[in-house]
């Protein structure tokens, strides 16, 4: 019954943002889920990834491998360990920072073609592009 109407319950831009990625993420290859998530936590010191909901201390880990803006990377180690459920944490506390890390999102998304079928990535492409609305 709960979850009946919480899917009735309106959902914000920034919510649905959130949640189009996180099934993205669920969708993607490996190879692509890494660039998802280098791409997400390359702009965001370690210390701040901290203060994340439940995932802020593996994202705080993955980030602060190495301290080096440029020299950072996502092993394949790493995307075993993060589920969906952190992805949209993740999203949720970016957006709330107002990084302009969607943008660039939307255009990997946008080049990738192992998401070209995937309903979410076209849904997240609709939202960012007006005439894709239509």
């Amino acid at each position: 019954m709960e979850s009946k109407m919480l899917a009735r319950m309106p959902v914000s831009r920034s919510d649905l943002i959130s949640r189009l990625v996180g099934e993205i993420y669920g969708e993607a290859p490996e190879k692509l889920r890494t660039r998802l998530l280098e791409h997400l936590l390359r702009p965001v010191s370690p210390y701040t990834l901290i203060a994340i909901p439940g995932a802020g201390g593996m994202f705080a880990q993955i980030r602060g491998r190495n301290a080096e803006w440029q020299g950072f990377w996502v092993e394949p180690a790493d995307i075993a360990k993060v589920a969906v459920r952190d992805v949209i944490a993740l999203l949720e506390w970016l957006q709330r920072l107002r990084t302009d890390s969607i943008p660039g999102l939307v255009a990997l998304v946008k080049a990738s073609p192992a998401l070209a079928e995937c309903p979410a990535a076209m849904a997240l492409l609709a939202l960012h592009d007006p005439q894709l609305q239509a």
